[in-house]
């Protein structure tokens, strides 16, 4: 880019400079289509993520995903709601946080939704959800990311692969 940035200062109004501008709109149009193909293609082979749960805490867990998505989601409908795993994972340790030893006693799972983004995609949101054991086991709900920002290529789905 630097050399064409010269070329116009030596010679503004020659051939040579014509055609690298040419030759660059031509190149920079065709990284546009690459890149457009290119996310096209990731797209269609991302997968309906498993809706594996099958734990007798799986509706109240499906009703915390869809609140958590109706109170700090986007305005899109919830066209699917799952959980991933297949089973909680528990971790107990032993932490320092602000200069303080505390223990954790807590259990994970990651949940989903799939929310319409258009005429072909949809959205795949991952919800975490955590079970704090040392608090009477309350369960809370949180996004992995701010569902109101873009989401990754790895995120959308074509539509037509709902069930």
């Amino acid at each position: 880019m630097q050399r064409l940035e010269y070329l116009a200062l030596i010679a503004p109004d020659s051939e040579a400079l014509k055609d690298c501008q040419a030759k660059l709109l031509e190149t920079k149009k065709q990284v546009v289509h690459l890149q457009t193909s290119l996310a096209e293609q990731i797209v269609k082979q991302n997968e309906v993520p498993p809706d594996a749960y099958q734990g007798k805490d799986r509706e109240a867990l499906i009703k915390l995903i869809a609140d958590k998505w109706a109170k700090d989601g986007t305005k899109a409908k919830i066209l699917k709601a799952g959980i991933i795993g297949t089973d909680w994972t528990r971790k107990v340790a032993w932490e320092v946080q602000n200069q303080t030893l505390s223990k954790i006693d807590r259990s994970r799972i990651q949940g989903y939704v799939l929310v319409e983004n258009d005429k072909t995609t949809v959205v795949r949101h991952s919800i975490n959800l955590t079970q704090d054991h040392l608090t009477n086991d309350v369960l809370t709900a949180s996004f992995l990311n701010d569902p109101k920002q873009e989401v990754e290529l790895s995120d959308r789905i074509l539509k037509s692969k709902l069930k």
